[in-house]
């Protein structure tokens, strides 16, 4: 049972690999591939706005009203993001803020909990609250221009955790092969 859950590392490499290429592209190519996947997106779900008010008007499905009420609005919405892309995606910082402030203002009051029964590293629970707060602050201020960096930090962390898995991978080898020698 342990077998299936320990990747091989081969699989770990391949994850390494796959980290890299897509904080590669999230570094480089951020604003056309958001471009991109906004507008097929908005196939798929205008597509599927279509399909569904198709199979309610020509009866070919059992379809009850509620697929015209929802397939309408998925069409415009779908229509949306492939006319116009940036209009909804300048919307999505704002609720990336949004959810920024509530998680840490959460965690900042789950850190006052911990700070009362005497935990030890209160401290950097804060400061990774205080961090995040202020990400969603600055984001929510300025979120047209933000949702790039963004994009770039993400690409970063990409690229720095298929660095750490490459790093732990090595790590772990090393100390595989001390135990099979002892």
């Amino acid at each position: 049972m342990k077998k299936i859950f320990t990747p091989s590392n081969k699989e770990i490499r391949l994850c390494a690999i796959l980290y890299c290429v897509i904080g590669a592209c999230l570094l480089l190519l951020n604003n056309n591939i958001l471009t991109i996947i906004a507008r097929v997106l908005g196939l798929f779900i205008c597509g599927a706005g279509f399909l569904l008010m198709w199979f309610y008007l020509s009866k070919t499905k059992n379809l009850t009203k509620i697929s015209v009420m929802i397939g309408f609005p998925l069409a415009v919405v779908g229509l949306l993001l492939l006319m116009s892309p940036e209009s909804i995606l300048s919307i999505v910082p704002v609720f990336v803020a949004i959810l920024f402030i509530i998680h840490s203002l959460f965690t900042i009051k789950n850190v006052l909990r911990f700070k009362k029964r005497g935990f030890n590293k209160w401290t950097y629970h804060l400061a990774s609250a205080l961090f995040i707060l202020l990400l969603g602050l600055i984001v929510l201020f300025d979120p047209l221009h933000k949702i790039t960096i963004l994009l770039k930090l993400i690409g970063i962390g990409f690229v720095i955790q298929a660095i750490l898995l490459f790093v732990e991978e090595k790590l772990a080898q090393k100390y595989e092969n001390q135990e099979a020698q002892e």
